[in-house]
């Protein structure tokens, strides 16, 4: 995928998790698991307080309460901890998770995504009545 592509952030976000990309630096065992967060020393700015960063599992987000203040998804941790845009984060992503460049470009394949025909099952609207 070539730099200037246009990525899907959505998608990218969708197909991985932040317990991937702790995995993926191997950091993942540094977290304590609880019914649905993680929590531990943030990794961004090195912290060593295992309670200054949490991760909420269900919704696939991150903050750190402590130096650096900040939270996001997953590509905004990325983009933190490489220290890159968001554009260049998502496309790590899909180079170390090895997703299909295709489903993550901004138009899914499709050449024109937004001029789907319209079915013979559309309903007709309703003419507007004239004004008074």
């Amino acid at each position: 995928m070539p730099k200037s592509s246009f990525v899907d952030f959505k998608a990218v976000k969708a197909a991985i998790t932040m317990e991937q990309v702790l995995e993926h630096y191997g950091i993942l065992d540094k977290f304590k698991r609880g019914s649905d967060s993680l929590s531990g020393p943030c990794p961004i700015h090195k912290g060593n307080n295992p309670t200054q960063f949490r991760i909420s599992i269900s919704k696939n987000i991150w903050n750190c309460f402590s130096e650096c203040k900040h939270g996001g998804n997953v590509l905004d941790f990325i983009a933190r901890m490489e220290d890159v845009s968001i554009h260049a984060a998502a496309l790590k992503a899909i180079e170390w998770f090895k997703l299909d460049p295709e489903a993550m470009s901004a138009n899914g394949g499709e050449e024109n995504p937004g001029d789907t025909p319209k079915s013979d099952t559309t309903a007709t609207p309703v003419p507007k009545k004239p004004a008074r």
